[in-house]
């Protein structure tokens, strides 16, 4: 039996990512491998999987670690700096993104490899045509939680509201702390549609009702949400960060907003039938390209295999 022991790190910073993720490896863990999860790492396991590297003086090999965040994030505590010698130590580093693997290679740190968040393809199925435009209006979705510090692009998300036409636009929210983006809208005479605890199962439902995702994040390692939109064939406006350089195609299943234009760009879905037709026919085309959890834990096993190979 091989024993994998997923290393949290920290009592004080419960992460909801991380109780996913160990679920779904958990669930889809191959006959021959047991998981276990805990605070402190288990120098009994024969592999332990690391989450928070930073917070570890130093880690017990063989290890992987999985790199959860943008290593040119400026917040403080999520410094590359601090992850640097630890990403060094790990016998294999999981990159959500080919930024990220562009980012260690860049220092030399090529025990790497890509593996994506993956699609539920139980809530979130490839559709069978392109979407319809709903209604008179661009129905624009924000998923994600917020955060005081505005990594989302909160701010960027108040200025829209001041640009953008509430006669053109209206905006679904969705996730923790989201209520005060609703409020904000609202306060600006936009429509809004507000789910601040969504269950898993009815994101699919939420996403139909959107004429496009929204990502403004200035940085990001996925988001989780990105896959799940594409792979339901839902296009997606984003700035290039996280996985959105490697999913998304400028005009043919979403557009990559730039720093200047990215008001203009967003504008540019009103009256304007022929564009929005063409992405959506984009991402329903590209909708069935996207991991299954299923193969995404499976290349994650491959890399336990592959570390104690070594």
């Amino acid at each position: 039996m091989i024993t994998v022991n997923h290393v949290l790190s920290s009592r004080i910073h419960p992460s909801q990512i991380f109780e996913d993720l160990y679920r779904r490896s958990e669930s889809l863990a191959p006959d021959n491998f047991s998981l276990s999860k805990t605070f402190v790492a288990d120098s009994k396991a024969m592999i332990r999987h690391y989450h928070r590297p930073h917070r570890e003086w130093r880690l017990i090999g063989p290890s992987v670690v999985t790199m959860h965040h943008d290593p040119l994030e400026t917040y403080p505590f999520l410094k590359a700096d601090l992850f640097l010698p630890k990403w060094r130590q790990a016998s294999k580093v999981i990159c959500l993104n080919s930024g990220q693997k562009k980012f260690l290679d860049s220092h030399n740190i090529t025990n790497n490899i890509v593996i994506p968040h993956g699609v539920d393809r139980d809530f979130f199925r490839a559709p069978e045509k392109p979407r319809e435009i709903l209604g008179d209006k661009v129905v624009l979705g924000i998923v994600s939680k917020r955060y005081p510090r505005g990594i989302k692009g909160e701010a960027s998300l108040f200025t829209l509201f001041d640009s953008l036409d509430p006669k053109q636009f209206s905006f679904v929210f969705v996730g923790e702390g989201r209520w005060q983006d609703a409020a904000k809208a609202s306060e600006k005479d936009f429509e809004v549609e507000h789910y601040e605890n969504l269950p898993y199962h009815l994101y699919s439902d939420v996403f139909a009702k959107m004429g496009a995702l929204l990502i403004l994040s200035e940085f990001e390692g996925g988001p989780a949400c990105l896959p799940e939109a594409l792979g339901s064939g839902l296009p997606v406006l984003a700035r290039p960060v996280g996985m959105v350089r490697d999913f998304v195609v400028d005009n043919l299943n979403g557009l990559i907003l730039t720093e200047r234009d990215w008001i203009e760009q967003i504008k540019s879905l009103t009256n304007n039938e022929d564009l929005l037709i063409v992405l959506n026919q984009g991402a329903f085309e590209q909708s069935h390209f996207y991991p299954s959890w299923e193969e995404v834990i499976s290349r994650q096993y491959a890399v336990y295999r592959e570390v104690l190979g070594q």
